[in-house]
């Protein structure tokens, strides 16, 4: 009886409890709905930041944090700059305010600032360059220029000959009183310029021959002279600056040149459709400040650059030939001869004309190979 009543107690004591916990809950949530609506009212009568102005400072503190250098952390490598590594390069190569440059016969007087002297009438020094691979075409050049041009002064980089080939070289250019064999020195320049299938030597090259003569005849080791009758391409040259020739499949320099060259020189591939592409194996050029300047000078810093001579995706093989119309990029990409051809287009108003000769002057003549043998007997 005693224990029946002590559970109707507990019972009635429980709920009363539990009953006031429940009255206290609703308290709670009536008192916290009242004050969140009251800064509700209060953001918007009261003139302060919105979220966003919140948030956005919020954003920045963030920033600055996470950009703050943790005590004990090396602070980041500073980049090479490309500007300056080019800017040690172009002073080695004779781009400076004392360059020594050739102006035309009717521009001596207007030479401002720099010492300059007229084109000369005299034979520009032959150049080229040669590696162990096609050592053999050096000798039929020179050869060549005793046969065509006697007495003329030659000038051959040595590319990587090795030493077998150099000594054989030298014996045949030693015949000459004035030939002379150069190596060149692929370790001052960036690595790159050791591939000598892509040929970003040969502006670096030709630069270096014009800084030390002032005119040069530029050919390729793989063919040679087969004429002495070459002064109406020498005329040309002085006339402009520059001579070259066509390539043999005389397409257009945008249907050889990667899209992206083009960029490189704030240009465009519509410009080149009707450019006959000039080849350089074969040029003839005179240090004039306009060459100096416009050509030589863009053409040497694309060739110090990898991403000018050889842009991503660019190829040399797989040319579509049966493309059309024959203007369209084929595919295939010249590198430096590309490079050279859109530099020319932006001089001389996208036509080959003024500085492309018609008259042979270069060729395989098979009476080379018997001067050759009777050379090395």
């Amino acid at each position: 009886m005693l224990l029946h009543v002590w559970r109707e107690m507990m019972a009635a004591s429980g709920c009363g409890i539990i009953c006031g916990m429940l009255r206290s809950k609703n308290f709670l949530i009536l008192l916290l709905f009242f004050v969140a609506a009251s800064i509700a009212v209060w953001l918007v009568t009261i003139p302060t930041p919105n979220i966003r102005s919140i948030m956005a400072k919020t954003h920045k503190h963030i920033n600055r944090i996470k950009n703050m250098e943790v005590i004990g952390q090396h602070p980041p490598e500073k980049k090479h700059d490309p500007t300056e590594v080019h800017k040690a390069y172009l002073e080695l190569l004779g781009f400076t305010d004392h360059s020594h440059l050739y102006v035309m016969k009717s521009e001596v007087n207007s030479g401002a600032g720099r010492e300059t002297t007229a084109t000369p009438d005299h034979l520009p020094t032959i150049v080229s360059g040669v590696t162990s691979s096609n050592y053999h075409n050096a000798i039929h050049l020179i050869n060549s220029v005793q046969r065509y041009l006697s007495g003329q002064e030659v000038m051959i980089f040595d590319l990587g000959l090795g030493s077998y080939d150099l000594v054989q070289l030298k014996k045949h250019c030693n015949h000459r009183t004035h030939c002379h064999i150069k190596s060149f020195d692929f370790d001052k320049f960036p690595h790159h310029l050791k591939d000598t299938h892509m040929q970003a030597f040969r502006p670096i090259a030709i630069q270096m021959a014009l800084n030390d003569y002032g005119s040069v005849i530029w050919t390729d080791s793989s063919e040679s002279f087969i004429t002495d009758n070459i002064s109406s391409v020498l005329q040309q040259a002085r006339n402009t600056g520059i001579t070259a020739w066509t390539i043999k499949s005389r397409e257009p320099t945008s249907a050889l040149t990667h899209p992206t060259m083009f960029q490189y020189f704030h240009t465009k591939q519509e410009n080149y459709y009707f450019q006959h592409m000039v080849s350089s194996d074969h040029l003839v050029l005179y240090n004039t400040a306009r060459i100096h300047k416009q050509l030589m000078l863009p053409w040497v810093r694309c060739a110090l650059s990898t991403e000018c001579m050889w842009p991503r995706g660019a190829q040399n093989t797989g040319c579509r030939r049966n493309r059309k119309p024959l203007y369209r990029y084929s595919g295939c990409h010249r590198c430096g001869t590309s490079a050279l051809n859109v530099l020319l287009g932006l001089m001389f108003d996208y036509s080959a004309e003024p500085y492309t000769s018609y008259h042979e002057v270069f060729g395989v003549d098979s009476s080379q190979e018997d001067i050759a043998n009777m050379t090395e007997h």
